[in-house]
């Protein structure tokens, strides 16, 4: 997802609306980036120009909204089932002309000056996700999320599973913390390039037992057929629970 990114800077673009669902995975097994609306500017004016309002708006709020929204006291199982639930009371959560803030840098949103760093925020947020289980400024609604935003740095803390959860082993480890801390920070001391992120540990942590990533021709190497088949039949089963059938197009990817 990074090299994929990279290479849109490279062309000279910046993505600035980033989120797990702009990434596919092709029939070979290796990302594809997809939604280029905001990096082209179609309609971007407009909808950052909204997302900025939204922010301004909750700006008189009190942090946080309410003792029981105040998710610095909210275990990571309890914020697992608040993003699930948000997600599927609001089934156009991610897709309104306002547009969901859970990926997106605050620079973008407050319209101030930014950078091709505001895509690796939006990484970090990913990450985040991937190994916990929500995004890190997920609330119990979309105001909530807005605000945990406009606080962000009060509300981006370690997640730790509770002893006797059966989940502790998937507290995050040093390196994937300090990563993410790396995406997720104010632009001076945000990471700023593809190299700097191969040289973080936690790539080198987490291959311990195989050899380093290999960079220069990681999308020359093949793909587990059995990894393809496992995507393809988490997509069947989705799409089968949520009643809306699957295609012959999805063998495909």
């Amino acid at each position: 997802m990074f090299l994929s990114v990279n290479a849109l800077h490279k062309l000279g673009y910046i993505h600035r609306d980033l989120k797990p669902e702009n990434f596919l995975v092709s029939s070979t097994g290796h990302i594809k980036l997809t939604d280029f609306g905001l990096s082209s500017g179609i309609l971007a004016t407009d909808r950052i120009e909204s997302m900025r309002l939204k922010l301004d708006a909750v700006s008189a709020s009190s942090f946080p909204a309410s003792p029981a929204s105040d998710i610095l006291r909210r275990s990571v199982k309890e914020r697992r089932k608040d993003y699930r639930t948000l997600r599927e009371k609001n089934v156009n959560y991610a897709k309104s002309v306002v547009g969901s803030p859970d990926y997106m840098a605050p620079e973008v949103l407050h319209g101030t000056p930014y950078d091709h760093t505001v895509d690796y925020w939006s990484l970090g947020c990913m990450l985040f996700e991937t190994l916990v289980g929500y995004p890190p400024f997920a609330g119990q609604n979309p105001d909530d999320t807005w605000l945990n935003l406009r606080h962000w740095k009060k509300v981006l803390v370690r997640p730790v599973f509770e002893k006797g959860s059966g989940d502790e082993e998937f507290n995050l480890r040093d390196e994937a913390w300090g990563f993410i801390c790396r995406c997720i920070a104010e632009r001076k001391d945000r990471l700023s390039d593809i190299e700097g992120v191969m040289r973080e540990s936690y790539f080198t942590s987490c291959v311990e037992s195989t050899p380093p990533i290999d960079w220069e021709n990681i999308r020359k190497i093949s793909v587990c057929l059995l990894f393809l088949f496992s995507v393809w039949f988490v997509l069947m089963v989705a799409s089968v629970c949520a009643g809306i059938g699957i295609g012959r197009g999805c063998w495909l990817f």
